[in-house]
């Protein structure tokens, strides 16, 4: 925006020199509005500057709960690791106590078919002298 700068002197007073263009007489106006400028200007830089600062806070910020992220998934990874070991180890105990206990199951089984097949096979062999008794007391 482009202003007209007046000041507040008497008119009596000849106008002050210029700081800005190290002139004096007419250049004041252009002095005042260089030196809005240069505030505008200054004020953009200073509100850059906050914007940038505020960034870069919260880039560490983030920097910060990446490397809580990465701590907390190399943990992780290492109960994952410790995990799939014991739980192989647990399958494998249950593995060998399951063929035990086929093992122990399969033994009973034999001993049962045993203990009833056993007295059968004796009973059949000694049925044939047992016939021969009965039929030669019957026939006697």
């Amino acid at each position: 925006t482009h202003t007209s700068h007046t000041t507040n002197r008497p008119p009596s007073q000849p106008p002050a020199a210029s700081p800005m263009f190290g002139r004096s007489g007419g250049g004041d106006a252009r002095a005042g509005t260089g030196d809005v400028k240069i505030k505008e200007v200054q004020q953009q830089v200073n509100d850059v500057k906050a914007v940038m600062q505020e960034n870069v806070e919260v880039m560490l910020q983030n920097i910060d709960k990446t490397e809580v992220l990465e701590n907390k998934s190399a943990e992780l990874a290492a109960q994952a690791k410790t995990f799939h070991k014991s739980s192989r180890d647990v399958k494998r105990h249950f593995c060998q106590q399951n063929a035990k206990m086929n093992c122990i199951i399969g033994i009973l089984c034999v001993v049962i078919l045993l203990a009833i097949i056993i007295p059968i096979i004796v009973w059949a062999g000694g049925s044939s002298n047992r016939r021969r008794l009965l039929e030669q007391l019957l026939l006697d």
